[in-house]
């Protein structure tokens, strides 16, 4: 029997030392070719932030890596230095941060080089909406001091609004205000334990983000019979004319949301529609044109310019035959503007931007 228990403690114990090295050599394999551990760091606007330079692997469209660090903003950019041109400050989600091709190939590096007299400052930050950017804009503003903001928007923010737990005031038809809680602290900026895991582990950082969504789907899921009050929106001032957000009131809300951007610059709104590219280098709105139309009529009644780049992407496509977003099965990222996609939106922004008047900072 000692000897039987000695050899299954042996087996377990080669067992244990094979599972360590395993580990081991994926965590090597993935900080080398996917991605480094992630810092980030909780923030009270925008739920959560990168480090300020940082250093971390780029995955380009070509199936490539590069390194490369953020600024001391904690955008993927180089810094701003003294303002000697107008500024043109780009907000905007992971479509503008843009770390899936090399910093010299997105469409505001791209911007930069067809405008000189203009400089562009990325201010992209993962995971953001119409409504938490424009928190993101108030911290910016101070150390950038913007002459003008474009804000680039796309087909997902619709989805994401709802997610914002907005509720909104009602005057007659139309909403007149809105008010939204604080964003969660979201990933490993909310758990220091989980922090600290991220931290130290490309790994686990790989595996958080990859399976993210599904892995909060699965937790709201297990928890919802434990929470009566889960299906009950949060309400700013229950009555009122308070309720909460609907569809129907992405347009009224994006109309606000404008405004409000507009309140100290001028504002041009880019939109990103999600298009379908068939076979026969034809690109069709799909289902992103209630949401395209939405947008349209935001800007009208905000008084904003809008620019929608539907027809920049659909042409970039009928004339290569390439669509404009994804990349290779071998590299994330898939959905958002590949190198095609920038040079099409920074030409169609040149041409935004052609009558921006010029004068001195």
């Amino acid at each position: 029997m000692r000897v039987l228990a000695a050899s299954r403690g042996f087996f377990a114990l080669q067992l244990l030392i094979f599972l360590l090295a395993w580990l081991v050599l994926v965590e090597i394999l993935v900080r080398t070719l996917l991605m480094s551990p992630s810092h980030v760091r909780p923030d009270a606007g925008v739920g959560w932030m990168h480090p300020a330079n940082e250093s971390f692997l780029i995955l380009t469209s070509d199936a490539g890596y590069q390194r490369g660090t953020t600024n001391s903003l904690a955008l993927n950019d180089a810094e701003p230095g003294p303002k000697t041109r107008q500024r043109v400050l780009v907000v905007g989600d992971s479509y503008v941060e843009a770390f899936q091709l090399p910093r010299q190939d997105n469409f505001i590096s791209l911007a930069a080089r067809r405008m000189p007299r203009l400089q562009w400052i990325n201010g992209g930050h993962s995971g953001l909406d119409p409504l938490t950017e424009l928190a993101f804009l108030a911290q910016l503003e101070g150390p950038v001091r913007p002459d003008a903001v474009l804000l680039v928007i796309n087909s997902e923010d619709e989805n994401e609004l709802k997610a914002d737990r907005i509720s909104v005031k009602s005057c007659g038809r139309h909403v007149c205000d809105y008010h939204a809680p604080p964003p969660p602290l979201q990933g490993a900026a909310g758990s220091p334990t989980a922090r600290w895991l991220m931290g130290h582990s490309a790994l686990v950082t790989f595996l958080a983000r990859k399976y993210k969504d599904m892995l909060t789907a699965a937790l709201a899921n297990f928890v919802a019979p434990f929470r009566k009050d889960a299906a009950a929106p949060a309400v700013a001032a229950p009555g009122n004319g308070w309720r909460p957000y609907e569809d129907a009131d992405v347009q009224d809300v994006l109309a606000l949301i404008f405004r409000k951007f507009a309140a100290h610059h001028p504002v041009v709104v880019a939109l990103v529609p999600s298009l379908a590219y068939g076979p026969d280098r034809r690109a069709t709105a799909g289902d992103s044109l209630p949401f395209r139309l939405e947008v349209a009529g935001a800007c009208a009644a905000a008084r904003v310019r809008c620019v929608d780049l539907g027809a920049a992407l659909a042409n970039a496509y009928a004339r290569s035959g390439q669509p404009p977003t994804g990349f290779e099965f071998n590299v994330p990222g898939r959905g958002h503007l590949n190198t095609l996609g920038h040079v099409a939106v920074a030409d169609a922004l040149a041409d935004a931007f052609a009558d921006f008047p010029e004068r001195r900072p």
